[in-house]
């Protein structure tokens, strides 16, 4: 009797109905100069998913992190080659507003972080929350921590350059560049 409990233990542990150890996916974001660009520029988001356990791997396309933007200040680029993303990974869902990714082909290692870069575009002066959340295909991990599951960026868009130029020139002269310009109207 005892050989046959083991063999179902064994059985229900190959096919994934048990785990022997606990996953816990972790997921923060940070923003590329202090989190301040300007209408029409670019910035970068950093986005960490870390595999907080010591001995298991993250199984490949099992983390869907997603990412939200304040559509009132700024958009997600639609153009998949602006952001870059780890090897192995890849963009399931943009439109522009939310972004969801996914380590398709990648299972993350134990103790170890991988590093996404979404490029986030100004559009109208303002500020906001960008927020990030931990999503799976299919349910969580045993042993997830919830509590790590969500982290947010503060995000300042200003106004263009408070200069209108006129005439601008460069020449050298003696061998040092010479920067001339005039300008139509300055603020501050």
């Amino acid at each position: 009797m005892k050989l046959s409990k083991l063999f179902v233990l064994l059985s229900l542990t190959a096919f994934g109905f048990m785990s022997a150890s606990a996953q816990d996916p972790s997921i923060n974001v940070v923003l590329g100069s202090s989190g301040v660009t300007s209408v029409g520029g670019n910035i970068f988001l950093q986005v960490d998913v870390t595999n907080n356990d010591a001995t298991t791997s993250i199984v490949a396309n099992k983390t869907r992190p997603q990412i939200s933007v304040p559509t009132s200040i700024c958009s997600i680029s639609l153009i998949a080659g602006d952001h870059i993303l780890p090897s192995g990974w890849t963009i399931i869902t943009n439109n522009g507003s939310a972004i969801k990714i996914s380590n398709t082909t990648d299972a993350i290692p134990a103790g170890t972080t991988r590093t996404a870069y979404i490029a986030i575009k100004g559009t109208v002066v303002g500020s906001g929350s960008i927020n990030a959340n931990m999503t799976y295909n299919g349910p969580a991990p045993s042993g997830d921590n919830t509590a790590n599951n969500t982290s947010s960026a503060g995000l300042t868009v200003t106004g263009t350059t408070p200069v209108t130029l006129t005439d601008f020139k460069i020449s050298l002269l003696n061998c040092q560049p010479v920067l001339n310009w005039i300008t139509e109207n300055e603020i501050n």
